[in-house]
């Protein structure tokens, strides 16, 4: 029987979505994945979901900041038009600092997943260095009810999560139409894991997994 005191589990979900001007050539399937991952978790009936999503380029772009699935807009050709150059450092410290300013602490009922998606590096920042990003992301790691992922483009994906200290939760993604919407697909059967108790290496491997079909896009 059901404790009627205990609170229904919550999963946060913080998505930084890279908007930089090299993502123009993907930018229908950056939305249209997104859109399809929000749709993914609203067929998780059981859990409870809530979003926070960035998008950046030169600035950061709050879409939702700890909202209801239901309510977090979609990725149109409104909101998501590639530009700009890569102010990767900035857009994840932002992240962190507009949900705990709206949110406060994870309680003990609620566990948060930061997910990291970018197809370049570092190069735009103004507010935040490369290692003060690392230590705010170990300051929150330091919690099982924390847990990051960092989804890169090209063979350096594992060299620029490890700047982070996410290096053993590091993937490459494939840089194609496929290859960007089964990303988002991955993400999704990943944040139901993690919602029901999954580890962060655990989440990892079922993102890892699930992303790791063949590309037919892949030259």
């Amino acid at each position: 029987m059901t404790n009627p005191d205990e609170k229904q589990p919550v999963t946060h979900v913080l998505m930084v979505i890279d908007m930089s001007g090299s993502m123009q050539a993907l930018a229908e399937d950056v939305r249209g994945g997104f859109n399809s991952y929000k749709a993914k978790l609203g067929e998780d009936a059981d859990r409870e979901y809530r979003l926070t999503v960035t998008l950046f380029d030169t600035e950061f772009i709050p879409v939702a900041v700890d909202t209801p699935l239901a309510e977090v807009p979609d990725l149109t050709v409104s909101n998501y038009v590639p530009r700009g150059g890569t102010a990767l450092n900035d857009a994840i410290g932002q992240t962190l600092a507009e949900f705990d300013l709206k949110h406060g602490k994870v309680r003990k009922h609620e566990r948060a997943l930061v997910v990291i998606n970018t197809d370049g590096f570092e190069n735009s920042s103004r507010e935040y260095s490369t290692a003060r990003i690392r230590e705010l992301i170990a300051e929150k790691d330091k919690s099982d009810r924390w847990g990051f992922v960092y989804l890169g483009a090209g063979p350096n994906a594992w060299a620029a999560g490890n700047a982070y200290g996410l290096g053993a939760t590091s993937m490459a993604t494939s840089q194609t139409s496929h290859g960007t919407r089964s990303t988002y697909d991955a993400v999704a059967v990943a944040s139901a894991s993690y919602s029901r108790g999954a580890s962060i290496g655990e989440t990892f491997s079922v993102l890892a997994e699930t992303d790791g079909v063949a590309d037919p896009d892949a030259k």
